[in-house]
This record gives C-alpha cells, structure tokens and sequence, in this order.
C-alpha cells in the first residue's frame, strides 16, 4: 500500500519557511518508498498580521524558537491586503504547468521572506527598467559575491568556480543563466 504525505502550507508563512529543512529530509530519506505532495492551505484571515510591526513580531519569535541566525524579511507585507493570495496562486498555477515540485514555491517563498523584493525591486518607481533599485547588469553579485580563491585566482560564485565564465559577460549576457526569478530545468537557474 503507498503511502502519501502532504503538507498543508502557505508560501509567505514563518513556520512553513522553517519547516522546509525537516521537508526536505523526509523526501530524501524516504524518496521511492512514499510519495510527497503540498497543498495551498491558507490561514485563517483572524490570525494575520494588522501592521507590518505585528509581522516583525511574529518573525522575530518565530526565528528565536528556531535558533535562527537571520530574521525573515517583511518587505512583502502590505497592510491594504486582507490576505497575501499572490505568492500562493503563483505556486499553485506553477504547479498545474507541470511544475510539481518544491522549486517554485521555494523560490517564491525564499524571495519574499529572505531576500525581499526591496532588495532588488523599488515596488513605487524607478528609472531602471523593471523598477531595478540601479542599473547594473551585475546586480546579482551584490548578495551572491564574488569570492578570489588567493592560490589559485579563481573567482568562486556559490563555491563554483566562475572565473572562465564571467570572461564571457554577466550572469545573463554570458547564457549560461535564465531569467532571474527563476527557471524551468535547473534550480540553479542554469540553461
């Protein structure tokens, strides 16, 4: 008899941010002998933060419980919102494309609650195209850094040697990774 497991989650949650880890090691340790599914599974409107205050709040007991080295970004949080239904509706329509893994959400869920949109994106205007904070083809690199290995001089990107490919141009210009939110084939965001 198989058997299934889901979990019931909402992409911008604190606690379903920290239970990724314990996620991940249950698809790995059991991979082939159960199968894993999500579902979209939001929390009661009463129980959301009112202010942006309130979600700092949540976040910071949330991360103290779990030991956390960093607090989760709130840059998301808009206060004229009921509820937060974009990042959930993206997920699930990623999946109904045949994206039924976790990269999607991940990602989403990384972006809104790690890194915040902010940090790359002025959501109220720009000069830059796509409201880029500046325009600098190497933005990236500015959280994702570029470390010399002193003996060798190679140049290491997510401990990945990149010093033959950043000959050829940027992140993107050089081809070797799509587009910046995400991609199809490769977690990496690799071609």
């Amino acid at each position: 008899m198989p058997i299934t497991v889901t979990d019931y989650l909402d992409v911008i949650s604190s606690w379903c941010f920290w239970s990724e880890p314990t996620w991940a090691e249950l698809k790995r340790r059991y991979e082939g002998r159960v199968q894993f599914h999500w579902k979209i599974a939001l929390m009661d409107p009463r129980g959301l933060p009112t202010s942006r205050e309130q979600e700092q709040w949540f976040y910071r007991r949330s991360g103290m419980m779990m030991r956390s080295p960093f607090m989760l970004n709130t840059d998301w949080y808009d206060p004229s919102l009921p509820e937060w239904l974009a990042p959930n509706c993206v997920a699930e329509a990623a999946r109904d494309f045949g994206f039924v893994d976790d990269r999607v959400r991940l990602a989403l869920s990384h972006a809104a609650l790690r890194e915040g949109c902010t940090t790359c994106h002025n959501p109220h205007g720009s000069i830059n195209r796509k409201l880029l904070v500046e325009s600098d083809p190497n933005l990236c690199l500015k959280c994702h850094a570029q470390v010399q290995n002193q003996p060798t001089g190679q140049i290491y990107i997510g401990n990945v040697s990149h010093t033959l490919f950043l000959q050829r141009g940027t992140c993107w210009s050089a081809g070797c990774h799509t587009a910046v939110h995400g991609s199809n084939v490769h977690p990496r965001m690799l071609y």
